[in-house]
């Protein structure tokens, strides 16, 4: 067992014990149990005799099985500490004598071997990973990155921390939490760490430049369904319910996400504009919308529904906010309650802008985002011709890479152009909200 205080007798809430001693890494017998509704205490056998402690430790038992190493694995002096190491072990078939039960999976379970570096223990969950998957990415390092010898942070290696430089990507597994560690090789030999997206910068070698989209931060509006109205959270008016369908305030959708509203124009269009360069363009009882970029006109966008005033006050339908907003509807199962969400991002073109102008074709991008079960927020990388943006664009694609980041999903989106384009340019979109955009040379290949 780890540190255990010992006791003369149970130490359990309001009974007295008098400490008499102190294990730390040794094996005892558990002979007994003394229970209470105010906690246990577990009855071992000392030099001393019969004593008492708070944890009965970890369960040893005896067997006699083979252990087959698949992969390179440190013999360990007791499973209680990974100090000392007496032996890395390449992979073989030892014989256990003993072995503790795993604490979340039959791999997290030690083993006490014989072999010929000696006695010790083994675990799987601190070993090479017998499931690594190849890979072949450059990484390029903010700076001060930590080096473990496996894929667990009990693992550091005894060396300084990596300083900023671009290091090769060799392999990656993803831990029982989900989280992605990179092997590479390093001035410490074979060593693992993790990324992190806001700083680091995931690139293909011998591949062209691509676009680092990062999600940094939700904007919300939350509001819940009471008869034929829609409340926000302190019970003013978010909208109404129509045949079923629901308004939304546009007032209410351009605070909460940001955006400025315009007077009429003389068109009777009044315009939503964030801080960034995306904007678009409504008026009560047009069926349609119109998207812009830099304050040129990008897109005629239909509605479902023409946005309906009522009470001197403008209110769109909550699907057609999803495509303008580039937003999606959460439904909070416990009851009528209802978030609108739009995601922010950082939309970083690596190698610069002249290189996006010229760039090769395919374009691709690299985008950490937390994935969502609407479809209608998925960001979408493609090509238009500029002149002819109401034509159907060039395809998207993406791909899951497998792999997470400080709780960031990691895909890689690709965008094809279609031939016969005079003034081509890449877009990168959420429903109709344009993230970026850069136009291309007309003679790209």
């Amino acid at each position: 067992m780890t540190r255990q205080e010992v006791f003369d007798s149970p130490p359990v809430r309001y009974l007295q014990a008098k400490q008499v001693g102190e294990l730390e890494n040794r094996y005892v017998q558990v002979t007994g149990e003394f229970v209470t509704a105010f906690g246990k205490a577990y009855r071992i056998t000392t030099d001393i005799g019969p004593k008492w402690v708070s944890d009965p430790g970890t369960e040893i038992t005896p067997i006699d099985e083979e252990v087959v190493l698949r992969t390179e694995t440190p013999l360990f002096a007791a499973f209680t500490s990974v100090d000392p190491q007496i032996a890395v072990l390449q992979p073989q078939t030892v014989t256990a004598f003993e072995k503790t039960a795993g604490f979340n999976s039959e791999r997290d379970a030690w083993y006490h071997v014989r072999t010929p570096q000696g006695e010790g223990w083994i675990t799987r969950s601190l070993a090479e990973p017998e499931d690594a998957k190849a890979a072949n990415i450059d990484i390029q390092l903010h700076g001060q990155t930590t080096l473990y010898q496996y894929p667990d942070y009990r693992m550091m290696k005894p060396y300084d921390p990596l300083g900023a430089q671009t290091v090769h990507v060799h392999a990656y597994w993803n831990d029982e939490f989900g989280q992605t560690w990179l092997r590479i090789d390093s001035y410490a030999g074979k060593a693992w760490l993790q990324a992190d997206p806001r700083l680091d910068r995931l690139t293909m070698p011998d591949e062209g430049p691509r676009l680092q989209i990062l999600f940094t931060a939700p904007r919300m509006l939350p509001y819940a369904e009471s008869g034929d109205e829609l409340q926000d959270f302190n019970h003013g008016k978010a909208g109404f319910v129509q045949d079923g369908i629901q308004y939304l305030s546009v007032a209410q959708l351009a605070q909460a996400f940001g955006y400025k509203v315009s007077a009429p124009d003389s068109g009777g269009y009044i315009t939503l504009q964030p801080e960034k360069r995306y904007a678009f363009q409504i008026k009560a009882g047009e069926r349609t919308a119109l998207t812009l970029w830099n304050g040129r006109r990008e897109r005629s966008v239909p509605l479902q529904v023409a946005p309906q005033m009522k009470g001197g006050e403008l209110y769109l339908q909550a699907g057609d906010a999803e495509t303008l907003f580039g937003a999606f509807i959460i439904h909070d199962d416990s009851g009528p309650v209802y978030y609108l969400a739009a995601k922010e991002y950082a939309v970083e073109p690596a190698g610069g802008p002249e290189v996006w102008r010229k760039g090769a074709m395919p374009l691709k991008a690299f985008l950490y985002d937390q994935p969502e079960k609407s479809d209608k927020a998925a960001v979408r990388l493609f090509m238009e011709d500029v002149e002819h943006a109401d034509t159907p664009p060039g395809q998207s694609g993406v791909k899951d890479k497998g792999m997470n980041f400080q709780q960031l999903h990691l895909y890689e989106l690709e965008a094809t152009p279609e031939r016969g384009g005079s003034k081509p340019a890449v877009v990168l979109k959420v429903g109709e909200r344009i993230l970026w955009k850069q136009e291309l040379s007309p003679d790209s290949p």
